[in-house]
């Protein structure tokens, strides 16, 4: 496991858990997302770190299909 920035995507977890999403159905991708940020709000006080770092790639993930959010997803 690894960080090699600051990014929501710098991290072997969170690139594993957006590799975990292609080629799901966008129902499928919804119902992750959901689960993922449920274990945070579920979470209490402490957060996982694994937890964290997926639910901050989900949310970037969720605000990039926004009109007009400066998070743009390269799906390269």
């Amino acid at each position: 496991m690894g960080t090699w920035g600051t990014g929501p995507f710098d991290s072997d977890l969170a690139a594993d858990f957006v590799d975990e999403l292609k080629g799901l159905t966008p129902q499928q991708v919804i119902d992750v997302l959901e689960r993922t940020f449920q274990r945070v709000t579920d979470s209490g006080e402490r957060v996982d770190g694994g937890d964290g770092a997926e639910a901050v790639a989900a949310g970037v993930l969720l605000a990039s299909t926004l009109p007009c959010s400066p998070n743009v997803i390269d799906p390269r």
